[in-house]
């Protein structure tokens, strides 16, 4: 993860990563959400990036505080809530090495943060921390990339085009294409985005761990959590082998 946030290339893929993200489904996420947990509890975002659910949780009268790692993605937040005339508290930490003071109603680790993190030891330390910083009781919502016995014999070897999206501070549209290389010793996919604007490209690499929905489920035991829920998407179906997200509804122990 570390690798990836610290890149020069990753400010391109920040100042993308709004108009990037416009293909995930927020509104279903944030209905979820809103059902999940209640305004009077306090819950945090682990990997809140630029504030996709974050301003609008807080916008519709949430206490939510942030946390990432990266200080792009939190310098462009932190701009959102100053120019909506909003205010909460931001952290910019790792979550493999972070602590906070405040203890927490309820929170959620967002879009495949946890994925992420490249070592299974990664994992675990991220999951104790927040653990830490949550009460007993509380609900911790997880987002990850769905995870299938196939995983790793499929590959895309050459970019393939895979959609666009429009620049909102440029106004031109971006091409952007992908393949990806897995690797089933270390659990790990290799993604290769590229973002073509007009006759400029640029290309992004990121790695990505795999977690199976018993890994995950042993983790999260192993780290003070029982699993209550693992569902495919953001309408509340059960997590199957075609499911395009994998999330898990976990309680604090």
């Amino acid at each position: 993860m570390k690798n990836f946030w610290q890149n020069d290339k990753t400010d391109i893929y920040i100042k993308l990563y709004d108009d990037f993200a416009g293909n995930l489904k927020t509104k279903e996420e944030l209905a979820f959400l809103k059902k999940q947990f209640s305004k009077e509890q306090k819950i945090i975002e682990f990997g809140c990036g630029t504030g996709r659910t974050l301003v609008p949780l807080i916008k519709a009268g949430y206490r939510i505080s942030g946390l990432d790692f990266s200080k792009g993605m939190t310098g462009i937040l932190k701009k959102k809530l100053s120019a909506s005339g909003l205010s909460t508290p931001v952290f910019n930490k790792d979550l493999t090495k972070f602590s906070l003071k405040e203890k927490y109603d309820g929170g959620m680790l967002s879009q495949r943060t946890l994925n992420f993190i490249t070592t299974p030891e990664g994992q675990r330390k991220a999951l104790v921390n927040i653990s830490k910083t949550l009460k007993k009781g509380s609900i911790l919502i997880i987002n990850l990339m769905p995870a299938r016995p196939d995983d790793f014999s499929r590959k895309q070897v050459k970019l393939k085009k895979t959609g666009t999206f429009k620049n909102s501070s440029t106004g031109n549209k971006v091409e952007y294409w992908e393949n990806w290389l897995p690797d089933p010793m270390s659990q790990t996919w290799n993604f290769i985005n590229r973002f073509v604007e007009k006759n400029k490209s640029i290309s992004t690499d990121i790695k990505m761990r795999i977690i199976f929905e018993t890994e995950m489920k042993n983790l999260l035991e192993l780290c003070g959590f029982k699993t209550l829920k693992v569902l495919g998407n953001w309408k509340g179906e059960k997590y199957a082998s075609k499911s395009k997200d994998m999330i898990f509804i976990a309680k604090k122990t």
